[in-house]
């Protein structure tokens, strides 16, 4: 599941790599698929939100087992170890919140770029081009 997730947010991750079309219906064509990226994300964040919880459980009781307390390890080297073992999965959720964010910034910019096309058609079409 991780790997399909990574697979897809480097789909999404791409799309957010273009440039944003500054003609009004590139623009309305992108917000319109930002909108969408924006919805995944957000599930996609939660999902590897579950797998990264998931995972360190199942860490925490591993390394529970191998080291334990008699080991004289300490929490916070259990900790260590279980994030280390759990890194992937923080990555991913990482990186799901930034894109989630990078759209929702994008999406903005887009939303700009639709109110000024508008208001330059608008001045056009009323006579406000020139003197």
């Amino acid at each position: 599941m991780i790997e399909e997730m990574m697979k897809e947010a480097q789909d999404i991750q791409e799309f957010t790599e273009l440039l944003i079309p500054d003609d009004i219906n590139g623009a309305i064509e992108h917000g319109a698929m930002l909108a969408v990226y924006l919805t995944r994300t957000g599930k996609m964040l939660a999902d590897a939100k579950k797998l990264l919880s998931d995972a360190k459980r199942a860490e925490i009781m591993d390394t529970l087992k191998r080291f334990g307390r008699e080991a004289g390890a300490t929490a916070q080297m259990l900790n260590d170890l279980v994030k280390s073992a759990c890194h992937r999965e923080q990555y991913l959720v990482d990186w799901l919140d930034r894109l989630n964010s990078t759209i929702t910034h994008q999406m903005d910019f887009t939303r700009s770029i639709i109110s000024k096309a508008k208001a330059e058609m608008n001045m056009n079409n009323f006579g406000g081009g020139g003197v």
